[in-house]
């Protein structure tokens, strides 16, 4: 029977080619598009860290103004004001917490006139920031809390931008 039905369609494909052609495309593309939307969304419902989500939070407080809304999916800040911020960093909890805030700001180097200045993208932060997301260094360590209380400049760059500013060598110091 099964061979029948392969006789079948063997005929229907040679009489329609174009229809057959069409029809045989439209189902590759649906199972392309199911199988990419399948992938986003177990990739997107992965705990990427596992070990520790369940201690992690991400505080939101409403600071809004009543009337006021946010273009977010529950209508909360994506970020918490700087008092706000300080004020639970500086709460009597005993586990690690880390403020952060996304910001960006510019980048040169004044003794390399090759590389032009460019704005990128910044998360300010504390140094239990990189023992919290497991985060691991290349060149150097997070600062320490010396170092973060007396509030000296430290920055930690990225493999990408440690390759466009010191070509991938050790830009520590």
């Amino acid at each position: 029977m099964f061979l029948h039905y392969i006789d079948l369609s063997w005929r229907s494909i040679k009489r329609t080619p174009v229809i057959s052609f069409l029809m045989v495309f439209d189902i590759a593309i649906g199972i392309g598009l199911t199988m990419t939307s399948l992938s986003v969304y177990h990739m997107m419902s992965m705990d990427p860290i596992p070990e520790k989500s369940d201690r992690l939070y991400h505080v939101q407080l409403n600071t809004m103004d009543d009337g006021s809304s946010m273009s977010v999916k529950d209508d909360l800040p994506r970020q918490i004001t700087y008092k706000d911020a300080m004020a639970l960093y500086q709460a009597d909890i005993p586990q690690r917490k880390v403020p952060m805030m996304r910001t960006g700001f510019s980048v040169h180097l004044s003794d390399n006139k090759q590389i032009k200045p460019f704005i990128e993208g910044t998360r300010v932060t504390g140094s239990d920031f990189f023992n919290l997301f497991n985060l691991e260094f290349i060149y150097g360590n997070a600062w320490s809390k010396a170092q973060e209380e007396s509030a000296l400049q430290v920055v930690v760059i990225s493999e990408k931008i440690n390759d466009k500013l010191f070509a991938g060598e050790n830009s520590v110091g």
